[in-house]
């Protein structure tokens, strides 16, 4: 996450082309994204995949998200 938070941080104009990694999947043409796009698809994935996270942590503790939310609002006072 830390390696996430330091590229958001670097882009400074949207419109900057980011170069397309090397990977068989893209096409051979295709030499780069905006940055607009990127992070716009970077936080995307973020997001899809805490949801993954969270089943595993559900299963280990047993707790739903909502149990949580209202035990962290009691903590907080």
């Amino acid at each position: 996450m830390a390696l996430t938070s330091q590229n958001f941080d670097k882009v400074t104009d949207l419109s900057t082309p980011v170069p397309v990694p090397e990977a068989p999947w893209f096409p051979a043409d295709l030499i780069g994204w905006e940055a607009r796009w990127r992070l716009a698809h970077i936080t995307a994935e973020v997001a899809r995949h805490t949801g993954h996270a969270d089943i595993i942590r559900e299963t280990i503790d047993g707790k739903g998200a909502y149990e949580l939310n209202d035990l962290a609002e009691a903590q907080a006072g």
